[in-house]
């Protein structure tokens, strides 16, 4: 397999899926190399063989910027299009496995079109389906979120459509997703150009293996021994509700935000905006920089329970979730599609009503005292969460899937 993410430079789910994933595959006996564009933010060399298509990680000052961010993304996915199709044509791999097609899904198509009989897996988020229903304060949030969705026009126009049938004839492909929400919206996508060849593999997960406590952990981080930590992590996005959560917080000071990731590249709620914005600042701890696999057991071991705020809209899937059910973590989340139903169904949390301070606040209030009664149970829920989603289980089912490409 040639696992490739054109994004694994960029802080989020990209590099952290590329580290692990990679690995998992390499373990189960699956011969995974890695191509990138320019490397994995702040991670150290892969096992096995990883390439590179760039060394231009000199232009992260620009990548910073989102009006000069999308460009440069746009030519970094083309390029590294280019150079996976160029090292499967040497007969070294069954199929290319591209992480996340999206944002710019019909560049792949593009790209690929001159070429025939090339083999590819492409995972899809649901990023480019599912608009955030925001209204954004400022002029210049306002302007970020007016080019953002006329992004998504562009990437959604069915101008794209006879493009997507002439490459699928040409070249064999699949995707595949990480909930049941996402592979219906793609398999209806620009009136059902997809259809047929759209599955859900899930999202895999291992058990922890670190043997860092509680107490070690906080010293680490420098947070305060004697207060309950609730968990914000992972850069903010569009779906993500940051502003709920630090309202719902106002009223208890009891309870210690610790927020891990960062929001370096992300047109989303900025976190210490918005501890100033509700004059919270002593009562949370930000670090705003991407959390390495290495870094990330000190934050989920600190912490007494995550917190998962998205939107209304929000349907794509919480990769935190599972993050939390392999450290033992008890989950607050809001209700919205999977993430919601999950929680419930697992007895992993509580769900809060999305987008609602009031609710999220109520829930807050008396944690102590429900952890105090479920806690076990919760540990319990997330070893069968873990058990149920392993990587064994999602390796299957891409392999399962992959055998159609082939």
């Amino acid at each position: 397999m040639l696992y490739v993410c054109p994004y694994a430079h960029y802080a989020g789910h990209h590099p952290h899926e590329t580290t692990v994933e990679s690995r998992e595959l390499n373990k189960a006996g699956i011969e995974t190399n890695v191509l990138t564009y320019c490397g994995i933010i702040n991670e150290p060399k892969l096992d096995g063989i990883h390439y590179k298509v760039s060394k231009l990680e000199k232009f992260d000052s620009c990548r910073r910027l989102p009006l000069l961010r999308w460009p440069l993304m746009v030519i970094e996915t083309i390029l590294t299009y280019r150079y996976a199709i160029k090292e499967f044509k040497t007969g070294k791999y069954d199929f290319i496995y591209l992480r996340d097609g999206e944002p710019f899904l019909f560049l792949h198509h593009l790209v690929s079109l001159p070429y025939k009989d090339t083999s590819w897996v492409i995972s899809l988020t649901g990023s480019a389906i599912f608009r955030p229903d925001i209204k954004p304060r400022g002029l210049v949030k306002k302007a970020l979120y007016t080019v953002y969705n006329s992004a998504l026009s562009i990437v959604n126009s069915s101008v794209w459509k006879p493009l997507y049938k002439l490459n699928l004839k040409r070249n064999r492909v699949v995707y595949v997703t990480q909930n049941e929400i996402v592979r219906k919206g793609y398999e209806s996508y620009m009136g059902g150009v997809l259809k047929g060849k759209v599955f859900c593999t899930g999202k895999g997960i291992g058990e922890a293996t670190d043997r860092i406590t509680k107490e070690e952990a906080r010293e680490y981080l420098g947070l305060p021994k004697d207060k309950f930590i609730l968990l914000s992590f992972g850069a903010p996005h569009p779906g993500k509700n940051l502003d709920t959560v630090f309202k719902a917080l106002v009223t208890i000071p009891s309870i210690y935000l610790l927020h891990g990731g960062s929001f370096s590249y992300s047109i989303g709620e900025n976190p210490h905006d918005l501890a100033t914005k509700y004059g919270i600042l002593n009562q949370v701890s930000i670090n705003n920089y991407y959390i390495t696999e290495g870094e990330k057991p000190y934050f989920f071991r600190a912490a007494d329970a995550i917190i998962m705020s998205y939107t209304k809209a929000f349907a794509s899937t919480a990769s935190m979730l599972w993050e939390a059910s392999k450290y033992r973590v008890p989950v607050i989340a809001s209700n919205a599609h999977t993430l919601g139903r999950d929680v419930e169904v697992y007895g992993l949390g509580w769900a809060f009503k999305a987008e609602n301070s009031e609710n999220l606040n109520s829930i807050l209030a008396q944690l102590n005292s429900l952890l105090k009664v479920w806690g076990k149970q919760i540990e319990l829920s997330c070893e069968k969460f873990t058990k149920d989603n392993s990587y064994e289980v999602w390796i299957n089912k891409t392999l399962e899937v992959s055998r159609s490409v082939r």
